[in-house]
């Protein structure tokens, strides 16, 4: 049994319409938006390490943080958390987001978490 809205001068009603012979389409869900975004900073390496909780319905993740003041972006993607964002800049604010993939579409991005690099210093000393 279908129901469909119909609106007269007397207002919207609900009617039943019985069909007998359709095709029902059905739509594909998008994945839910990531959330419980955090970062770890590997220094060595120069890159971060994001995690966040899986989504119901998502097959991969694509991150990707936007540097706020130096014009350096960095990305990732990964079936799993976490992810690995790759080359990042020392003493620089990033944006990191989230967004859950699957073969139909993709969720909104995430909230915006916030991570800082670290910066570089060498100290020397003499005897």
């Amino acid at each position: 049994m279908l129901y469909l809205m119909e609106e007269g001068l007397e207002g919207a009603s609900l009617k039943k319409k019985s069909f007998a012979n359709c095709n029902y389409i059905s739509f594909p869900l998008a994945p839910c938006v990531p959330t419980n975004i955090n970062g770890n900073l590997d220094c060595v390496s120069n890159a971060a390490w994001i995690t966040w909780s899986v989504s119901d319905r998502a097959s991969s993740y694509y991150v990707w943080a936007e540097s706020a003041g130096v014009a350096h972006n960095s990305t990732c993607t990964s079936a799993n958390s976490p992810c690995s964002l790759p080359d990042l800049k020392c003493g620089t604010l990033y944006n990191i987001r989230v967004t859950a993939q699957n073969a139909h579409c993709n969720s909104t991005p995430s909230a915006t978490y916030q991570l800082t690099t670290g910066t570089f210093s060498v100290s020397w000393q003499c005897a």
